[in-house]
C-alpha cells in the first residue's frame, strides 16, 4: 500500500539556522522496538489480521494459484498458523529485510495490503516467540522470533533442510488453552466478507462444521461496492453504531464521530443539512458495508483503525453521498416492475423493512409508482368516511380443539397492508353474518393464506374513495383479479360441538360482542356498543373462555323474562359497569402474577343475546351478566373490605363536601399537597391533623376502582341486602370528615383565618411558612389551646 504524504507541505526559512535530522540509536531501539510490538489495542485480531494479510500478499505478488492455508486452534492443537505459497524468504531476506521494524516492499504499489513493515511482528504483541518457516530455493529453514530477556526482539535459525514442498512462508503462533475459542471467533469475524477468490483454506474446521454464521445481503450496489445486511437485533440493544469500511479485504469501523459531516452543509440551506444529517445517518448504521480501494483511506499504522485526516474523511464523504444516490436508484427500481398498486405497497414494505432502523426515515419518502408516491406500506381508509367504508379483518388463530383445528377471528380496521398471504375481498352486504364461514372455506382451500380482507362501502361516496387513486384506497390501480367477492364463496361446514335447546336451531343466532375496548370510538347508535360476533354458539361453547350473556333487543338491553324493548338499563351505565369489574380483575390479575409468568389476562367474553335466543344457550356454560357480577362483587368484597371502607369515603366526600362547612373553612390550607408533605415530615402518624389529610388523600382518590366497588356494594343492596348487612356491615357516618375538620378548627383556630387567606398551590418553603404553620400546630399542642 502507497503511503500517501502531504506533497504540499511547504516550510519557509527566514535564516540558515543550525539543523540536525533526528534519528534513534542503536541501544534505544529496543525501546522503540516495544513500543511498536505492543501497538495494538486487541492482539488476537492483530495476530489473525497482520499474518494473514502479508500471506495474501505474498500469494499475490507470486501470481499463486494454491489458496493460503489457515489453521484454526483447537484444544488438541492449539496453534494458530497461516502458509502462503509465494516465493518465501532467503536467509538474507530474514535477516537482512524481515528482521527490520519499518522494513517494507510494498510501499510502491496498492495492490497490497501491508505498508509500514510492522504487522509481522504482530504475534509479539500475544506472546513473547512465534516461528516462521521459509520454504525457498528447495529448502525449508525454521527461524524463531522471539523476545529476550533484555527486551530485543531476536531471530534465530533453528534449522536448514532440503525441501521439495511449494515456495512460500508459514507463520505459527502458539495460542494459549483459554484463548483457542476467542482465535475462532475473530477467525470467524475477520474472514467473514471474504470474496470467493480470497478465502483462505481452513485447517481445523470439521466438514460439516458451520464455520461462519448465516447472513442475508438485504441491498446491494450492483458494482458490489455495498453493501447492507439483514440485522434481526434490536437497533437500540447494539453495542455499537458503526458503518464499516473494507479495505484490502480488512474491515474497519467508521467512526461518524471522527468526520466533519458539517463541512458539506450550507448554512441556511435546509437541503444540504439534510443531506448531511442523512449521510451522518449512513455512518452509523452498523449493517452497511462499504468497500475501500486499498490506499484511499488512511490507515493507523496499527491499522486497527482509520486516521481521519481531510483527504480520508473527503473520500469516505463523497462514497457515502454515493451510497445514498445508489440505495435510493436501487430502491425505486424494486417498485419499477410492481403489477399493481397492492404489489407497489408490498415491495415497498418488503424494501423499508429490511433496511436498518435508521435508514428507513432516509429513504422511506423517496418512493413513486405510476405517478402514485408511495409513502407507506398500507392502503389508508380516510377517517372521514369510516361510517361509510368498512374494513375487517379475518385471520386464524390456532385451536385443537375447534373445526379445522383453527378459529376464525375478525377485528376492524382502518387501513389494509397489502401481503402475499392475504386475500382482498369485497363484502356485497353490510351484515357480517357468515362471514366467518367464507373465510374458513378459503383458509382450508389456501393454507398459507394468512388474513382475508373484507371491504364494504353503503354508499357512492364510499365506493367512490375506495376506487380514488389520487385521494381515496386507489382501488382503481389494483388488478380485479385480485379481489373476490365475499358473498360468492361457499361457506365452510362446522363440526357441531353443542346441542340445540328443545329442538331449536342454533346456527343462525347471532351474537354481538360488547365493545369493551373501544374499537367504536363514538357511540352514536345502540348498534356502536356492539361487534359482531364471528363465532356461532357452537364454537363458543365448546371453548375454554368463559361465557356471559346480557339479553338484548334492538341493540338495547332488556329483561330476559320481559316483552317489548323497554331497556332495563342505559347502554353507557352497562358499559362502565362491566369495564369496571374488568379493571379490578385486571388489577388483581396483575398484583397474583408479581413475580411470576401467569400468562395474559382474559376477561369473560361478554355478548348481548337476542331475547327470543337466550332460550338456546347451553346455560351451564353461560352465566347471565347480572349473576356473574353478583358472584364476583360477593367475593370480591369481603376478601377487600378495607376498600369498601375506602370507597365509602370516596363517594361520600364526592356527595357531601359541599355541605361540609368546617372542611370549607380550611379546604385552601388541606387541599395543598406542599403542605401535605410538610405534615407528613413534621407531625406523628397519630395526629389529629395526620389523619385528617389521609382521610382527605384517600376521598380525593380518583380511582375509578373505588367508584365501582361502591357500585358494586349499591348494586348487591338491592340484589341481597341481607347478604350484605350480614358480611360487610358499613359504620361509615358521612359527615364524621366534617367533625374531624371542626375538631381542628377549635383546637388550632388560627389555621382557618390562614386558609382563607392561601392558594390550594401555594408554596411552603417561601419564608418557611409550611414548617411556621406546623410548629404554630405543635405550640398550641404543648400549651393545650382549644382543650
Amino acid at each position: 500500500m502507497i503511503i500517501t504524504q502531504d506533497k504540499n507541505k511547504q516550510v519557509v526559512q527566514s535564516h540558515d539556522f543550525d539543523s540536525v535530522n533526528c534519528t534513534i540509536d542503536a541501544e534505544d531501539m529496543r525501546y522503540v522496538a516495544s513500543l511498536l510490538r505492543n501497538n495494538y489495542s486487541n492482539p488476537t485480531l492483530a495476530v489473525v489480521r497482520e499474518i494473514s494479510a502479508n500471506a495474501l500478499d505474498a500469494n499475490m505478488e507470486a501470481n499463486a494459484s494454491r489458496k493460503v492455508e489457515v489453521t484454526i486452534p483447537s484444544t488438541l492443537n492449539p496453534h494458530f498458523v497461516v502458509r502462503d505459497f509465494g516465493g518465501g524468504l532467503s536467509e538474507e531476506d530474514i535477516f537482512g529485510l524481515y528482521s527490520k521494524y519499518g522494513k517494507s516492499t510494498k510501499r510502491n504499489s496498492n495492490n497490497y495490503i501491508g505498508a509500514f513493515g510492522i504487522g509481522k511482528f504482530a504475534p509479539l504483541s500475544y506472546g513473547s516467540s512465534f516461528s516462521v518457516v521459509s520454504y525457498h530455493g528447495g529448502k525449508k529453514s525454521t527461524y524463531n522470533v522471539f523476545v529476550n530477556d533484555d527486551d530485543d526482539t531476536k531471530i534465530v535459525k533453528f534449522s536448514e533442510e532440503s525441501s521439495s514442498e511449494p515456495t512460500g512462508l508459514c507463520v505459527e503462533v502458539a495460542v494459549s488453552d483459554d484463548d483457542v475459542d476467542t482465535f475462532r471467533e475473530v477467525c470467524k469475524n475477520f474472514f467473514r466478507f471474504f470474496s470467493d477468490e480470497d478465502m483462505p483454506k481452513f485447517i481445523g474446521v470439521g466438514e460439516d462444521e458451520k464455520f461462519f454464521d448465516d447472513y442475508e445481503v438485504v441491498m446491494e450496489a450492483h458494482d458490489g461496492s455495498w453493501f447492507i445486511l439483514d440485522d434481526k437485533a434490536d437497533y437500540w440493544s447494539r453495542s455499537h453504531h458503526q458503518s464499516h469500511a473494507i479495505m484490502g479485504r480488512v474491515h474497519y469501523p467508521l467512526d461518524a464521530s471522527a468526520i466533519n459531516f458539517d463541512s458539506i452543509a450550507v448554512d441556511g440551506d435546509e437541503e444540504s443539512e439534510r443531506n448531511a444529517r442523512n449521510l451522518r445517518e449512513l455512518a452509523s448504521q452498523d449493517n452497511l458495508y462499504i468497500r475501500f480501494d486499498i490506499g484511499q483511506l488512511k490507515l493507523h499504522h496499527s491499522r486497527e483503525s482509520l486516521e481521519y485526516n481531510k483527504n480520508t474523511q473527503l473520500e469516505i464523504l463523497n462514497t457515502l453521498q454515493k451510497v445514498r444516490e445508489d440505495v435510493e436508484t436501487i430502491a425505486k427500481e424494486k417498485l419499477g416492475d410492481a403489477e399493481d398498486l397492492w404489489d407497489a405497497k408490498l415491495k415497498y414494505s418488503q424494501v423499508v423493512n429490511a433496511l436498518p432502523h435508521g435508514l428507513k426515515s432516509i429513504f422511506e419518502n423517496s418512493f413513486e409508482w405510476d405517478g402514485i408516491k408511495i409513502d407507506t406500506p398500507a392502503i389508508n381508509r380516510n377517517y372521514k368516511f369510516q361510517e361509510e367504508v368498512l374494513i375487517t379483518e379475518y385471520y386464524k388463530q390456532a385451536d385443537a380443539d375447534a373445526t379445522d383445528g383453527f378459529k376464525v377471528r375478525s377485528a376492524k380496521q382502518n387501513r389494509i397492508y397489502p401481503d402475499k398471504n392475504t386475500q382482498l375481498c369485497f363484502q356485497e352486504n353490510k351484515t357480517h353474518h357468515g362471514n366467518s364461514l367464507r373465510c374458513r372455506t378459503l383458509f382450508n382451500e389456501n393454507s398459507e393464506l394468512e388474513k382475508v380482507v373484507a371491504v364494504y362501502w353503503d354508499c357512492e361516496a364510499g365506493r367512490d374513495h375506495v376506487y380514488d387513486a389520487d385521494n381515496g384506497m386507489g382501488f382503481s390501480k389494483i388488478n380485479a383479479e385480485r379481489i373476490t367477492n365475499l358473498c360468492d364463496i361457499e361457506k365452510a361446514k362446522l363440526q357441531s360441538r353443542g346441542r340445540a335447546i328443545s329442538g331449536e336451531s342454533r346456527a343462525d343466532v347471532p351474537l354481538f360482542e360488547l365493545d369493551t375496548s373501544g374499537k367504536n370510538r363514538y357511540h352514536r347508535k345502540n348498534a356502536d356498543y356492539w361487534l359482531n360476533c364471528i363465532e356461532n354458539i357452537d364454537e363458543l361453547e365448546s371453548g375454554d373462555r368463559e361465557l356471559v350473556y346480557i339479553p338484548i333487543a334492538n341493540y338495547k338491553v332488556v329483561g330476559e323474562s320481559g316483552v317489548g324493548q323497554e331497556e332495563v338499563l342505559g347502554l353507557d351505565s352497562f358499559l362502565r359497569d362491566v369495564q369496571g369489574v374488568m379493571r379490578i380483575q385486571k388489577s388483581l390479575h396483575e398484583q397474583d402474577g408479581a413475580g411470576e409468568d401467569k400468562g395474559e389476562f382474559e376477561f369473560p367474553l361478554v355478548l348481548g343475546v337476542r331475547r327470543k335466543d337466550c332460550k338456546k344457550l347451553t346455560k351451564s356454560r353461560w352465566s347471565n351478566w347480572q349473576d356473574y357480577k353478583k358472584n364476583f362483587a360477593k367475593s370480591y368484597l369481603v376478601e377487600n373490605l378495607d376498600m369498601v371502607v375506602a370507597s365509602e369515603k370516596a363517594m361520600a366526600f364526592k356527595e357531601h363536601s359541599y355541605n361540609m362547612e368546617k372542611y370549607r373553612l380550611l379546604d385552601s390550607l388541606l387541599d395543598n399537597s406542599k403542605f401535605h408533605k410538610c405534615v407528613h415530615n413534621s407531625l406523628d402518624s397519630e395526629h389529629i391533623l395526620t389523619s385528617l389529610i389521609k382521610d382527605l388523600e384517600l376521598m380525593k382518590d380518583d380511582r375509578t376502582e373505588l367508584e365501582t366497588i361502591f357500585n358494586l356494594i349499591s348494586f348487591l343492596k338491592k340484589e341481597d341486602e341481607a347478604w350484605v348487612n350480614e358480611n360487610i356491615p358499613s359504620t361509615y357516618d358521612a359527615q364524621e370528615f366534617n367533625k374531624k375538620c371542626e375538631s381542628v378548627v377549635e383546637k388550632y383556630p388560627l389555621l382557618a383565618n390562614l386558609s382563607q387567606e392561601l392558594y390550594s398551590w401555594q408554596s411552603m418553603s417561601e419564608n418557611n411558612l409550611g414548617k411556621n404553620i406546623t410548629d404554630y400546630v405543635i405550640l398550641c399542642d404543648r400549651v393545650g389551646v382549644g382543650d
